[in-house]
């Protein structure tokens, strides 16, 4: 899940959000709209944990999953 759908899912603020991880509102900001991804891995972590595990990592990238990717040794790159 983005974390800008979460934030709106949930009605949290970007400043209470940002509060909440140690950074600033303009960070949770671009955040949200792709311009940038936490790089701090407490930052990562914080937002794993506030979000109750429903934004990751990975929800930072546009990776999508094609069956016609090709797939090295049984694993998709």
């Amino acid at each position: 899940m983005k974390l800008a759908e979460w934030l709106q899912m949930t009605k949290t603020r970007r400043y209470e959000f940002a509060r909440r991880i140690g950074v600033t509102p303009g960070m949770v900001s671009e955040y949200c709209k792709g311009r940038a991804i936490p790089q701090q891995p407490k930052v990562m972590q914080a937002i794993h944990r506030e979000t109750d595990g429903l934004v990751t990592p990975n929800d930072f990238f546009d990776l999508s999953y094609s069956a016609d990717a090709p797939q090295v040794g049984g694993v998709i790159p």
